[in-house]
C-alpha cells in the first residue's frame, strides 16, 4: 500500500497484510525495502553523509600525516655546500608513495628545482623523514600518495 492508502484506511492495514509473491519480495529486498529484508534501510542521504564524513576524516588524517612528515623533514634538512657556494635556490616537488603496509615504496621528483643536487637532497630529506614518521594505521591497507614541496632559499640559511 502507498502512504496515501495507509492514511485513508488505517484499519485495513492493521488487519490485512498485503500478499507478496516471492518475486515481489526479492525485488523489494534488492531495492532496499526494510519490510522485505527485515533490516532498516539506510536512507540514501544518510549513506551519502556517512561516506562524506569518512572521506573528510581520511582527508584530515592524510593532512595531519603530511604535517608530521614536513615537521620531520625540517629536522633532516641540509643545504648542499655546492648549492650554498653557488647561491643556488629552488623549489622541488617530491612525490612519495607508501605501500599498503605503510612502507615507503617510491620517491620521485615531480617538479625539479632546476638543480639536480637540490632535487637529490630534497628526495633524501623526505626519505629520512618518512622513515622517522610512521604512516598512521588508518591510512594503511592501500597505496598512499603524497606530494611535498621542498624550498631551498638562501634567506633561510644562517
Amino acid at each position: 500500500m502507498r502512504e496515501a492508502e495507509l492514511a485513508a484506511a488505517p484499519e485495513e492495514r492493521s488487519t490485512q497484510a498485503p500478499a507478496r509473491s516471492e518475486r515481489e519480495a526479492a525485488a523489494a529486498r534488492a531495492a532496499g525495502d526494510e519490510a522485505a529484508s527485515g533490516t532498516p534501510a539506510v536512507a540514501p542521504a544518510a549513506a551519502q553523509v556517512q561516506a562524506q564524513a569518512l572521506a573528510a576524516e581520511e582527508a584530515m588524517t592524510v593532512a595531519q600525516y603530511r604535517i608530521e612528515l614536513l615537521a620531520a623533514a625540517r629536522r633532516f634538512r641540509r643545504y648542499p655546500r655546492i648549492a650554498l657556494d653557488n647561491h643556488w635556490e629552488g623549489r622541488a616537488e617530491i612525490g612519495l608513495v607508501f605501500g599498503p603496509n605503510g612502507q615507503l615504496t617510491e620517491v620521485t621528483v615531480r617538479a625539479s628545482s632546476g638543480y639536480p643536487v637540490l632535487d637529490r637532497e630534497a628526495s633524501e630529506m623526505l626519505r629520512r623523514a618518512a622513515a622517522a614518521t610512521p604512516v598512521p594505521l588508518g591510512l594503511r591497507g592501500r597505496l598512499l600518495r603524497i606530494d611535498v614541496p621542498v624550498i631551498f632559499s638562501l634567506r633561510d640559511e644562517p
